[in-house]
């Protein structure tokens, strides 16, 4: 099947997109981790127990979550699993949509630098 270079770049930046989408995700599922763990600083925690989110001051009473580091490290390999479950089938839905169901390389190559350019930008901002 013929695919013209336009519907390629298009494709492209598609997927420099859906990187950008992957990482906002990532994001969200490291902020849950981190509410999990008690890995949120003093002035963090003082404005999260001035909100009136029942089910977020419940995690920080409880603190620390997690205290065991065997128990840490099976959590975050479940939750990385989690992860990729999660976003596996949006992949797939993009290839579907975007290149007839042909996995390219640039597909992945965009999702990747999408990701690491989200990270390094406004990933640095929604960490603090």
């Amino acid at each position: 099947m013929y695919v013209s270079i336009k519907e390629q770049l298009l494709c492209a930046l598609y997927s420099l997109i859906l990187g950008m989408f992957l990482g906002n995700i990532y994001n969200i599922f490291k902020t849950v981790r981190c509410l999990i763990f008690g890995e949120t600083s003093e002035k963090l925690e003082n404005k999260l127990k001035s909100t009136k989110l029942p089910l977020i001051n419940e995690i920080i009473i409880k603190k620390k979550g997690l205290k065991s580091k065997t128990a840490q490290t099976i959590f975050l390999f479940f939750w990385d699993i989690l992860y990729f479950i999660f976003i596996t089938p949006l992949v797939l839905i993009f290839i579907f949509a975007t290149s007839y169901g042909i996995p390219r390389w640039y597909i992945f190559l965009g999702a990747f630098l999408g990701f690491l350019i989200y990270h390094l930008t406004v990933g640095r901002l929604f960490k603090r």
